[in-house]
């Protein structure tokens, strides 16, 4: 069983609020979009959101920079090999996922570069719209001379901050509230909520690890609670061991 994390954007804490105010207004936005945020914020997710809110949410969403590929790999993938067409060339009418863009190898930042002039240039028929994410703010890779300047400028047109779970603590709550829902379902168990010693504790805890962390969180607590309640000593040790907070169940 694998509990998939929540919308990213469910919550009340204000930068979620703004995320979501600002979402409609990229309907008719085709540039580039840079998110920062940690790694299982749910970046990918809020690109697939722009995507979807955007003139080309009938065209595919693909996204590059799957753990393991090589750079050779990841190019080919892009741009194409011997025979075989690429991502820029297939998903001309969608949107491309640059995962972790500020991690990738300078040869890749060049040609991304000199594809993304091109389309601006009108020397590439149709081209994709490009959606990258980093985890800390591109400008100072730039200065330290790590990450093209160029490239840069054309993937923040439209920055979006994704917030650890740590800055919107008080979406904790309604967010484990709605995996546990989502666990119960898949396991066939009827739960009736969370505890308020397990709801404080599930608030304190920092999640080095965001969404990704706590839906795992819940679906370990939901597999081996016996009772209809989710309770506290149900939840893994390394959350046990943070200092609760006062949460109303």
């Amino acid at each position: 069983m694998r509990v998939e994390p929540p919308g990213v954007l469910l919550g009340s804490s204000a930068p979620i609020q703004r995320l979501r105010a600002l979402l409609p207004r990229l309907a008719a936005a085709d540039s580039g979009v840079l998110i920062i945020g940690e790694p299982g914020t749910g970046r990918e997710e809020l690109a697939r959101l722009v995507h979807e809110a955007g003139p080309r949410r009938a065209g595919p969403f693909s996204v590059v920079g799957c753990p393991g590929l090589t750079v050779s790999e990841e190019f080919d993938e892009l741009f194409g090999g011997p025979g075989l067409p690429g991502l820029v060339e297939t998903c001309a009418a969608g949107s491309i996922y640059l995962a972790s863009v500020d991690e990738r190898p300078g040869v890749l930042q060049n040609r991304l570069a000199r594809y993304v002039e091109d389309a601006a240039h009108g020397a590439v028929a149709s081209a994709p719209r490009l959606i990258g994410s980093a985890r800390r703010d591109l400008a100072r890779r730039v200065e330290q001379g790590r990450f093209r300047e160029d490239l840069y400028y054309r993937l923040s047109v439209i920055t979006l901050r994704m917030p650890p779970l740590r800055e919107r603590r008080e979406d904790i709550p309604e967010m484990a509230r709605h995996l546990l829902e989502e666990a119960g379902r898949v396991l066939g168990k009827h739960f009736e909520g969370i505890s308020a010693e397990a709801l404080g504790l599930l608030t304190a805890h920092r999640w080095n690890g965001n969404l990704a962390e706590l839906a795992a969180a819940i679906q370990r607590a939901a597999i081996i609670e016996t009772s209809s309640w989710l309770q506290a000593n149900s939840l893994p040790d390394s959350v046990r061991a943070a200092r609760p907070l006062a949460v109303a169940s």
